[in-house]
């Protein structure tokens, strides 16, 4: 089997000295110090931010309102906290300035909101970026679903260790597998954190598209070759391009 373009991805996640202990986040206390009151059945997740994921922000959705921990202090009743939707029949929120205890760097959130025929909330993105120069900007891809407890919450991690796995971004939900056949097929594999506690699979990813790099010349393509039925039979080869 020849896979040696995945192999140059992962070399290059490792350059530059031995990664950190990744934090763990089956650790974190998901209590809320203050909260609003809330006028629907309120849905949480908590964002951490850096190697450790010492950075917290709570993220509370109450319908059309936003509520978000821009002092990361647990406190989600002051009222700079509360945000609207950019405009009316939009699925965005504004972006926001989060600023970290104790002199940390400041970064920036948004959040968009999906939202079913029932008007009940089915899956979120959240973006998150970082003064230029300090770390990879990210979103989540995949499908995050906030939860209905803030001790049941997903942690999205921005800016921890990175690590890969296939998932075809337009088809979250569809089984991640390489299918054997000799048709050709795109794959899609990304570079990211997965979100910890969450019912689906998803990522807090890096935004970089391989066409963009300036030495590529359009999507890589693996090849893999799989044994044939037979004992003796003759193998079979497929290809899939790679975007993320």
């Amino acid at each position: 089997m020849r896979c040696m373009f995945l192999w140059s991805i992962t070399a290059v996640l490792t350059i530059g000295g031995l990664p950190l202990a990744a934090a763990d986040l089956s650790k974190i206390d998901r209590t809320i110090g203050k909260e609003p009151a809330y006028k629907s059945k309120p849905k949480y997740c908590l964002v951490v931010v850096g190697p450790q994921g010492k950075t917290r922000v709570w993220l509370v959705l109450d319908h059309n309102v936003l509520f978000i921990d821009r002092m990361c202090n647990g406190d989600l009743t002051v009222p700079d906290d509360r945000l609207k939707k950019e405009f009316v029949g939009s699925d965005k929120f504004p972006w926001v300035t989060i600023i970290p205890p104790n002199g940390g760097e400041s970064f920036d959130l948004r959040v968009k909101s999906k939202a079913g025929d029932d008007g009940q909330q089915t899956d979120v993105q959240i973006e998150f970026l970082a003064a230029r120069g300090k770390c990879r900007s990210q979103r989540t891809d995949g499908v995050l679903v906030f939860a209905d407890r803030p001790q049941d919450a997903p942690i999205v991690h921005f800016a921890g260790n990175l690590t890969l796995t296939i998932l075809d971004w337009h088809k979250p939900l569809e089984p991640r597998q390489i299918v054997r056949d000799d048709k050709e097929h795109e794959l899609s594999i990304l570079v990211g954190t997965p979100v910890f506690a969450n019912k689906h699979v998803a990522l807090a990813t890096v935004i970089e598209n391989y066409a963009a790099l300036p030495e590529a010349t359009g999507f890589p393509t693996m090849e893999f070759e799989f044994p044939g039925k037979e004992t003796d039979g003759k193998s079979i080869r497929t290809q899939a391009k790679m975007r993320y």
